[in-house]
């Protein structure tokens, strides 16, 4: 039912966290956001888990998104970063997570060249 509010709203991106809900993903289809001309913020690293996602992980996520939604993704970490508070390096782990999730990004763009 949210889907289809969604799929029709004014939004031009939909903003959904996968990293910590991977469900997510089957959510959406190529052609529902071809068809809608919607992108989708895909958030593929956690904002809860300070545990810092490899390259290797981020870019294996990001190609799944691409096999199932197609380039109208837009790379994102989860919903923001407030889950780490109280993490006695939070601030080092958002700058890691982020700098890997740059680099998935470069990598699988610069593989699809």
């Amino acid at each position: 039912m949210v889907k289809k509010v969604l799929l029709s709203s004014r939004a031009d991106i939909l903003d959904h966290e996968f990293s910590g809900n991977p469900r997510n993903l089957h959510a959406y289809s190529k052609s529902e956001l071809e068809q809608t001309k919607k992108f989708l913020a895909y958030g593929c690293v956690s904002s809860a888990n300070p545990r810092v996602e490899t390259v290797e992980e981020i870019a294996k996520s990001l190609q799944n998104a691409l096999e199932f939604c197609g380039p109208r993704i837009i790379v994102k970490p989860d919903c923001g970063f407030g889950g780490l508070q109280g993490v006695s390096n939070a601030y080092e782990t958002v700058l890691a997570k982020l700098r890997n999730m740059i680099r998935a990004r470069s990598e699988l763009a610069a593989n699809s060249l």
